[in-house]
């Protein structure tokens, strides 16, 4: 063969001779071949796991053009056992070495870490002997063993401020933040009075958005647990805790404190949880005033809905609730309450800032109806401190809208100085009644009002009342300052009824001394529309 043609085959099988070059003069035997094969891994290269969890490492492909076939790819050390699971004995940072070798014997390689964690501090899971959870790394690995293993305990305080980093794909540590915990098993969490501190999750696009996703269980508790300084951001189903939880018996989320943290969503946000339903009990938790909640529809200081038998008792909200968006059901504790049985002994104390035209305001609850289990719902012994800001239709102090419904032993502080806003219906306990099942009683509760608005339909009791049957208002004494357009009532800015009753309104023992201001005012009603 001619040297230079020689020269040219051995340049395009990218294995050029040595003494192959523009003197070449003779042609030179072949020598053996001693180029790496180059392994490619898919994927990411820097990975999480937990002994005794199932784990699929990467796969791997090699070339090798200049040599030919490669005859072997290994990877070591061997980090799985024989059913996929993560072997004990590998607690750390593992380097994972893939190597390829060629027909030629030449060996490439390309590594991969693995960080393998021991889940939880001690414990079984099983009763009696719960899980427990030391560290952030601990409580992310809920979520793998929850379907299995229901009972967990924090043991110390959980620094989770690492979910904010976004400096890799780790389940708490991507730009997302931490990946809620779903579950439909039982979940028994003690919160051992520790704290959850640094909590950040930011899926704007996401429906079912807190510590856990949803939970629908019969066998649940979370108790005892407090979380600061975190930031929570979903879309529908958004809060702190769990987005959405459900149970068919009676369960409990109790003693849960929040310090410092914001909840932004769109429908059905709360603090606590978005939407509690079925037979669900929320009691005694504590939300600070440098806590905030923002949405759309829906929106509570502790729940954004309860709905199908949820009672909410005891719980003390200071956030501040903003309404980011022309809506409706703005509550100091719930949003809306639809068919649920108990509202009592709650107290909220803040600001409720809404985009003018939003409608169902209230220190207690935006909106509350009856359902198909519960023809009437109690709003009892309950606290508000109220602040209005913005232009809202049906505001009251204790409740918005309300459709049937027993108010017993109810206090209310209602500023709202808009003078500007043409709303419509706001009252000292609540905005607008409509009554089409049964007559209603409001009794036993004390008012203090500080108003000023364009507001047609104003009252110190109601601002509008829609009644089929009668209504009584029993021992109510009613203070402060009532200025509006029209309709202005001590009581009741403007009854409409519905039936023959010549006055529906039974006052017994009540005490109003209001400056009311405005056209149509009167003691008790501003007017009476037959």
């Amino acid at each position: 063969m001619h040297p230079f043609l020689y020269c040219f085959l051995s340049f395009s099988a990218i294995l050029l001779n040595s003494s192959c070059n523009l003197m070449l003069l003779q042609e030179q035997p072949s020598a053996q071949k001693s180029n790496t094969p180059l392994v490619t891994i898919d994927g990411q290269t820097d990975l999480f796991s937990y002994e005794g969890h199932a784990f699929t490492l990467p796969t791997a492909t090699a070339a090798d053009k200049q040599d030919g076939e490669i005859t072997s790819i290994t990877i070591t050390p061997n980090i799985l056992d024989e059913s996929g699971n993560v072997r004990s004995g590998f607690e750390g940072v593992n380097t994972i070495t893939y190597s390829a070798t060629d027909s030629d014997g030449n060996v490439g390689t390309s590594s991969i870490s693995v960080t393998v964690d021991v889940p939880f501090c001690g414990g079984t899971g099983l009763f009696g002997d719960p899980f427990m959870i030391c560290t952030l790394a601990d409580l992310n690995a809920v979520r793998y063993y929850i379907d299995t293993y229901g009972l967990y305990t924090l043991a110390n305080d959980i620094d989770a401020t690492d979910t904010s980093s976004g400096s890799s794909t780790r389940e708490w540590n991507t730009a997302s933040g931490f990946l809620p915990i779903d579950t439909t098993a039982g979940v028994i969490f003690n919160g051992n009075n520790k704290s959850i501190n640094g909590l950040n999750i930011n899926r704007p696009e996401t429906d079912y958005i807190g510590l856990f996703s949803q939970i629908s269980s019969d066998d649940l508790s979370i108790s005892n647990l407090s979380f600061s300084d975190s930031t929570i951001v979903g879309k529908n189903y958004t809060g702190l805790l769990v987005g959405r939880v459900a149970s068919s018996i009676v369960n409990y989320i109790d003693n849960v404190d929040v310090v410092s943290s914001s909840i932004t969503g769109l429908d059905q946000v709360g603090i606590i949880t978005g939407h509690a339903l079925d037979n669900i009990r929320i009691r005694e938790t504590n939300i600070d005033s440098n806590s905030s909640v923002a949405g759309r529809r829906r929106v509570g200081g502790v729940l954004g809905y309860a709905s199908d038998g949820v009672s909410v008792t005891y719980n003390e909200s200071y956030a501040s609730i903003i309404n980011n968006e022309v809506s409706q059901d703005i509550g100091g504790i719930v949003g809306q309450a639809y068919d649920a049985f108990l509202l009592n002994g709650n107290t909220y104390s803040g600001t409720i800032t809404v985009e003018n035209g939003t409608f169902s305001v209230g220190g207690i609850a935006g909106h509350s109806a009856p359902g198909p289990l519960y023809s009437t719902t109690f709003i009892n012994n309950n606290t508000s401190t109220l602040t209005l800001v913005g232009c809202a239709s049906y505001a009251g102090g204790i409740s918005g809208t309300i459709t049937q419904a027993e108010m017993n032993g109810n206090n209310a502080n209602f500023s709202f100085n808009e003078p500007s806003c043409s709303s419509s219906s706001v009252g000292g306990i609540v905005g607008e009644v409509f009554f089409d099942i049964a007559s209603t009683s409001v009794s036993n509760s004390t008012i203090s009002l500080n108003v000023s608005t364009n507001t047609t339909g104003l009252g110190g009791f109601a601002g509008i009342i829609v009644l089929y049957e009668n209504i009584d208002f029993t021992n109510i004494s009613a203070s402060g300052s009532l200025i509006g357009n029209d309709y202005v009532g001590s009581i009741v800015g403007r009854m409409k009824r519905y039936d023959s009753t010549e006055n529906p309104l039974s006052i017994d023992g009540t005490s109003v001394t209001l400056l009311s201001v405005g056209t149509n005012s009167g003691d008790p009603y501003g007017a009476i529309d037959p």
